[in-house]
């Protein structure tokens, strides 16, 4: 009996031990829970949802219920302005004024269009173009000749703003104006491509737009001339016998024929005398007013005699800036565009290039 007791004595001291054990654990869980019976009974069962969104604050609320969007850094925005285009010397004509005023700046600074200056209030009044003179040949008088309602830029707009009018408008001559619509300067297209030139990664080839007429090297001048204003261009491509490209002819190059056509057409626009050389030959370019006046017929050559032999070209795969350092360099606004075997792929115009820098 003796020997069975013993073992029962132990065994109720373990039991007895274990029992301390429980309710000291369960005095030490009521203390910090405040939940009684945590060893005995069931886990409790957690709070409702209600419950638990009012310990969340309603900012941390709304926020969870918006899906994450990765924030992608914004490209920095070209903050140069149009002023600091502007080249020292403002060019303009005035009204009152005539026809020949006009002829005479396009003609010398070798430009397609020239700003109108107010000569009393200085203000900007128009734009007349080489396009403006041709379309209206029997008028004299600037004020009926020019645009009243030109496109214009203020001197604080941003350099995109300036890409962004000339690429849509197809514009060559854009005056600057400053807050109180004082003409303070030009920009072109050129100056535009010319600040964006080094960051331009985009191919010749890519900019190409719009169609090219192209002509043969036998073409008489009277058919080119007829070709020249049906396609409103001024300059055409010329191909030789195996479709290459062998020159290029521009309207201005039809005035060359004939010294004695030359000097009547100084002489009738009052320029004889007073401008050098080198202003001519700019002034030939807004000629061929004088052949639509007067209808004087050209000679039935063939244009190989009169175009530009082995014209400064581009590569379709050269990038922009190689573009726009030979418009610069030759005072050009197109180049003709040819592939690896000189073959013809097109023209690009300094608009053309203007749409690399808006992509």
């Amino acid at each position: 009996m003796n020997a069975v007791k013993k073992p029962l004595k132990k065994i109720s001291k373990k039991v007895a031990g274990t029992k301390d054990k429980r309710a000291a654990m369960k005095k030490t869980h009521v203390k910090a829970h405040g939940v009684k019976n945590l060893i005995t009974s069931k886990p409790p069962k957690p709070a409702a949802p209600a419950a638990i969104a009012k310990k969340v604050p309603s900012a941390a609320r709304s926020h969870s219920k918006q899906p994450i969007v990765k924030q992608i850094p914004s490209k920095p925005k070209d903050k140069r302005t149009v002023r600091s285009l502007l080249g020292a010397e403002n060019i303009f004509v005035t009204v009152p004024g005539i026809r020949s005023d006009a002829l005479r700046v396009l003609g010398k600074y070798n430009v397609s269009g020239v700003p109108v200056v107010q000569k009393k209030t200085g203000k900007l009044a128009g734009v007349v173009t080489r396009t403006d003179i041709l379309r209206k040949p029997e008028e004299d008088q600037l004020a009926l000749l020019m645009t009243s309602t030109p496109i214009i830029i203020k001197a604080e707009d941003s350099v995109e703003k300036a890409a962004k009018i000339f690429y849509e408008k197809k514009i060559r001559c854009l005056p600057v104006i400053d807050n109180k619509g004082l003409l303070v300067g030009t920009i072109r297209p050129i100056d535009v491509l010319n600040a964006y030139a080094g960051g331009i990664g985009t191919r010749v080839g890519d900019c190409l737009t719009g169609y090219t007429v192209p002509v043969y090297q036998d073409t008489p001048l009277p058919v080119v001339m007829a070709i020249l204003n049906i396609t409103k261009a001024t300059a055409l491509p010329v191909l030789d016998n195996h479709g290459k490209l062998s020159g290029i002819v521009a309207d201005g190059d039809l005035f060359r024929l004939s010294s004695e056509e030359e000097k009547t057409v100084m002489s009738r626009f009052g320029i004889a005398g007073d401008e050098d050389k080198w202003s001519w030959e700019g002034t030939r370019d807004a000629m061929l007013l004088y052949h639509q006046t007067t209808k004087t017929k050209l000679p039935a050559v063939p244009v190989k005699e009169v175009m530009v032999k082995d014209p400064v070209s581009v590569f379709k795969d050269a990038l922009v800036k190689v573009a726009i350092w030979k418009m610069r360099k030759f005072n050009f606004n197109q180049l003709p565009v040819v592939d690896e075997q000189n073959n013809l792929v097109g023209i690009v115009s300094d608009l053309d290039l203007m749409g690399a820098i808006l992509k």
